[in-house]
C-alpha cells in the first residue's frame, strides 16, 4: 500500500519544507493532492490573487497545496486555492474535481527569458503570469497547507512529490513518502504525518502457498512473474510419488574476488509408469511443455512445517537415459532416467543482446552504432533498473539497492549482453563488494557497498524487503553452550598466502594517462613481509561522482583500491569448507539446523564457533568469525515422507574482507 503525506490544518499550519542546496531560476514542482471531505469540490472555486500580487504584497488568504518560496525579490510565488471567499476567478478551462479523488498539480516557475509562472491541473494550464521579478531564484519547496485561520475541513493528502529542472523530472528533489516519515525534508511544521494511502485498494490476498519439491510452469512463458505452478513430485499432484528422485543446486560464487555466474540446478526424474515426459508421447498432457519452461525448487522444513524456495529458473537442457537392464516380460524398458538441467535468471540476462533502437536511450550524434545509456541522474539503481526494464523483467522479480555513486554514460556494441551492462553498473559502486546475484527465490538482487559494510542497518531501513539474517553454526561443545547454533558436519579453514592483497589499482573510464599513478594503493610493509600480491585490476569503471561527500570519479575509485588493500594486506583464516546436513525433526538441534538449510541465502552472514585440539580454534567472535555466504551447493534426496536428506555446502568469505572497519568511506546514514 502506498504512503502519503497527511497535512491537517484543523489546528493551524501543516506543511513540510525542503531548503534546496542551490538556487534555481527554473523549477517544475509536481504532486498529487486529495481532500478527505465529501463536502468539498475544488478547482471550480477561486484563485486568490495572482502571482504578481503574491510577489509584491501581503494578502490575507487561505492557502493549501504547495508553496515555492525563497525569492530574492519581495516575497513568494504560491499555489493558492480558496474555499471561503472571493478572489480572481480561474480560467474557464479549469477542470472540476470532487473531493476524495486524486488530482495532479504542477507549478512551473521560470525567472529568465520569458519570466513565467504557470499552474496546471491534470495537465491543463489554468493560470499564467509573466510579471515575475527577473532577479528571483527559487530556494525552497513547501508542500502542505498554510492557512490564515484554522479550518475544520482543512485535511489534505499529498503523494509523489517531484521537483526538477524539466517537467516531470526529479533531479532536484523527490519523495514518495515510502520511507514512512518526513525525514527527506528539511523541516516539518504543524500536524503532518505519513500514512497509508486512504484511497488505495486493499492489497490482494496472498497466493496459496506452493507446496512440493519441484514445480514447473507448463503453460507460462519465461518472464511471467506469477505463473501457474504444477507439482511433479507426487503429493497432491497428478505425478507419482517416486517421479522425482532428487535435485542439486549450485548458485553464487566461490570467493569474494570472483564473479557471480549463472546458477544451475539438476532435477533427477524416473519416468517408469506413464511416459509423461516422453518427448514423442503425443497423448501426454505435458507434450511439448518442458523446453524453456520455468521451474521452482523447494525444500521442506519439517520443524516449521513450511516449504521454502531454493531455486527458480528455466529448463535449459533435457537428457533421457533408457535403462536397458530393467525390462518387462516383453523386453521393453520400464524406466527412463531423465535429467532436467536448469539455469537461473542470469542465463536469460546473459543471452539478451542489447539492440540499437530497441534498448537504451536516443544516442548523441556519433554514437548511433551502439546502445547508449545516458549518465544517471541519480545513483546506480537508475542504470540497473533501466537495463532490467529493457530486458522486460517484471519489477516484482528484482530488488535493487540505491547505491552511492552516479554512473557515467556508456555505449555498448550491438549484441553486448544485458548482464554485462548490469555488472558494469554494480562495479561502479565498488567491485567485488557490491554484487549482483539471484536469491533463493530466483529474483535478481543488487546489493550495494553498505549492504556489506553495515548490513543490519541497511536491512532495517524503512521499506526494506531484504531478509538479511545472521546465522550461527558450531560443533557439539558450541551448541551445548548456545542452542541457537546449527550443527555443522564438515569444517575446514585455510590461511592462504594467495588470499593476500597488498597492491590494488582502481580507475574510472576515460581517465587521463597521467592520473594512473594516483589510483594505486600499496602497503609496503605487507609487500616486504609476504611479497607482492596484486588484486585483479578494477579498470575502466563507470563510476562518476559520489552521492556522499561529492568526490570526483578519480577520488572515489581510489578509495576502492585503498579498501581492498587495508582489508586483505595481512594473512588470516578463511573457511574453505562448511557443510550442514539433515537432522531428525525431533532432534534438539533441528529447529536451527533446518532453518539454516532452508532459509540461508547469498549475502547473509554465518558465524562459526569450533574448538581446536588443545588450542583455541574459531571462538565465534564477531566480526572476526563472521563469514558472508557467497554461494551455495545444495543436494536434496527424498528420504521419507516427513523430511528429505539434505547436504548444503556454503562458499564463504571473511566478513571483514567486505566491511569498512578502517573507515575508508563515510558511515551509513540511511
Amino acid at each position: 500500500m502506498g504512503k502519503v503525506l497527511k497535512a491537517d490544518c484543523t489546528s493551524g499550519d501543516a506543511f513540510v519544507t525542503e531548503t534546496l542546496a542551490s538556487a534555481y531560476t527554473e523549477i517544475w514542482l509536481t504532486l498529487d493532492v486529495m481532500f478527505d471531505s465529501a463536502a468539498l469540490t475544488w478547482f471550480a472555486n477561486h484563485f486568490s490573487g495572482d502571482f504578481a500580487d503574491l510577489q509584491g504584497g501581503s494578502p490575507s488568504f487561505f492557502l493549501f497545496g504547495l508553496q515555492v518560496e525563497g525569492w530574492t525579490g519581495p516575497t513568494d510565488v504560491r499555489w493558492v486555492e480558496d474555499f471561503s471567499w472571493g478572489g480572481t476567478a480561474m480560467t474557464s478551462a479549469t477542470p472540476a474535481a470532487a473531493a476524495s479523488t486524486w488530482q495532479t498539480l504542477e507549478l512551473h516557475v521560470l525567472t529568465t527569458g520569458t519570466k513565467v509562472a504557470e499552474a496546471y491541473v491534470g495537465g491543463t494550464l489554468i493560470f499564467t503570469d509573466t510579471g515575475l521579478n527577473s532577479s528571483a531564484t527559487v530556494q525552497k519547496i513547501r508542500v502542505g497547507q498554510q492557512f490564515s485561520d484554522p479550518d475544520a475541513t482543512a485535511v489534505a493528502y499529498i503523494r509523489d512529490v517531484k521537483a526538477g529542472t524539466t517537467r516531470g523530472a526529479s533531479d532536484i528533489f523527490a519523495d514518495d513518502f515510502s520511507s514512512g516519515d518526513t525525514s527527506a525534508w528539511t523541516s516539518a511544521t504543524g500536524d503532518v504525518s505519513v500514512i497509508d494511502d486512504p484511497l488505495a485498494p486493499p492489497p490482494p490476498p496472498p497466493p496459496p502457498p506452493v507446496t512440493g519439491r519441484v514445480q514447473i510452469a507448463f503453460d507460462d512463458g519465461p518472464l511471467v512473474a506469477n505463473p501457474t505452478w504444477t507439482r511433479i513430485d507426487g503429493g497432491d499432484s497428478p505425478f507419482p510419488d517416486s517421479f522425482v528422485s532428487g535435485y542439486d543446486i549450485e548458485v553464487g560464487r566461490q570467493t569474494l574476488i570472483s564473479q557471480t555466474d549463472t546458477g544451475t540446478a539438476t532435477v533427477y526424474i524416473n519416468d517408469h509408469e506413464s511416459g509423461l515426459f516422453d518427448p514423442r508421447n503425443l497423448s501426454s498432457p505435458y507434450y511439448g511443455k518442458l523446453d524453456g519452461r520455468q521451474l521452482l525448487l523447494q525444500l521442506y522444513d519439517p520443524v516449521a512445517a513450511t516449504w521454502e524456495d531454493q531455486f527458480r529458473g528455466f529448463i535449459d537442457d533435457i537428457t533421457w537415459e533408457i535403462d536397458g537392464s530393467a525390462v518387462n516380460a516383453s523386453g521393453a524398458p520400464i524406466n527412463a532416467s531423465i535429467q532436467l538441467e536448469c539455469v537461473d535468471l542470469f542465463d536469460f540476462l546473459a543471452g539478451y543482446g542489447l539492440t540499437p533502437g530497441l534498448d537504451g536511450v536516443t544516442p548523441p550524434a556519433g554514437a548511433e552504432d551502439g546502445v547508449y545509456y545516458a549518465a544517471t541522474a541519480g545513483s546506480v539503481d537508475d542504470r540497473i533498473i533501466e537495463v532490467l526494464g529493457d530486458v522486460g523483467i517484471d519489477p516484482s522479480r528484482y530488488t535493487v539497492a540505491s547505491g552511492n555513486v552516479h554512473v557515467k554514460a556508456v555505449k555498448y556494441d550491438p549484441d553486448e549482453s544485458a548482464l554485462q551492462a548490469l555488472r558494469d553498473a554494480a562495479d561502479a559502486e565498488l567491485p567485488f563488494i557490491a554484487n549482483i546475484y539471484c536469491d533463493r527465490h530466483g529474483n535478481f538482487q543488487f546489493r550495494g557497498r553498505y549492504s556489506r559494510f553495515d548490513p543490519d542497518a541497511v536491512a532495517a531501513e524503512p521499506g526494506s524487503t531484504w531478509d538479511f539474517t545472521r546465522w550461527a553454526v558450531g560443533d557439539g561443545e558450541a551448541i551445548l553452550a548456545d542452542s541457537s547454533r546449527a550443527q555443522m558436519r564438515v569444517l575446514a579453514f585455510t590461511r592462504n598466502r594467495s588470499d593476500l592483497i597488498n597492491v590494488a589499482i582502481a580507475y574510472p573510464q576515460n581517465m587521463k594517462p597521467a592520473d594512473m599513478p594516483g589510483q594505486v594503493w600499496a602497503d609496503t610493509a605487507s609487500i616486504t613481509a609476504y611479497g607482492k600480491h596484486a588484486a585483479p585490476p578494477m579498470s575502466d569503471l563507470l563510476t562518476d561522482s559520489s552521492d556522499v561527500g561529492g568526490l570526483t570519479d578519480l577520488q572515489e575509485t581510489s578509495l576502492y583500491a585503498e579498501l581492498l588493500v587495508k582489508n586483505q594486506k595481512d594473512p588470516r583464516e578463511n573457511v574453505s569448507s562448511l557443510q550442514v546436513k539433515t537432522v531428525a525433526p525431533d532432534d534438539s538441534r533441528a529447529a536451527t539446523t533446518w532453518a539454516l538449510l532452508t532459509k540461508a541465502d547469498i549475502s547473509h552472514i554465518i558465524n562459526v564457533k569450533v574448538g581446536y585440539p588443545a588450542g583455541t580454534g574459531l571462538t565465534g567472535a564477531s566480526p572476526d568469525d563472521d563469514y558472508y555466504i557467497e554461494g551455495r551447493r545444495l543436494r536434496v534426496r527424498p528420504l521419507q515422507p516427513g523430511y528429505d536428506y539434505v547436504e548444503c555446502d556454503y562458499d564463504l568469505s571473511p566478513a571483514v574482507w567486505s566491511m569498512d572497519t578502517h573507515s575508508v568511506f563515510p558511515p551509513f546514514s540511511g
